[in-house]
């Protein structure tokens, strides 16, 4: 997660450009050889957490509330780390 993002100091709603763009990677798990993690990307609706396996898409959520999204992003990361991931 970005300094700016942990200050409160982050723009949000995104500013979509028409192209999905990640803003800051909150976290990334690894159990063997595979890696989990949850980027936040910019959206239409203002913001898209999007949790990803070995690069495929495992989970996503978009919002226009950042709490929210950051909230998802929290849940999946304890479910992961529930299951052996670190």
């Amino acid at each position: 997660m970005t300094d700016e993002i942990k200050a409160g100091k982050q723009w949000f709603p995104l500013k979509w450009t028409g192209e999905q763009q990640t803003m800051t990677v909150y976290w990334t798990l690894r159990k063997g050889k595979h890696t989990a993690s949850c980027r936040l990307v910019t959206h239409p609706l203002g913001g898209e957490m999007v949790c990803s396996v070995d690069g495929g898409l495992h989970e996503s959520k978009a919002s226009h509330d950042l709490m929210v999204l950051e909230g998802a992003a929290q849940q999946w990361e304890a479910a992961f780390q529930g299951k052996g991931w670190e």
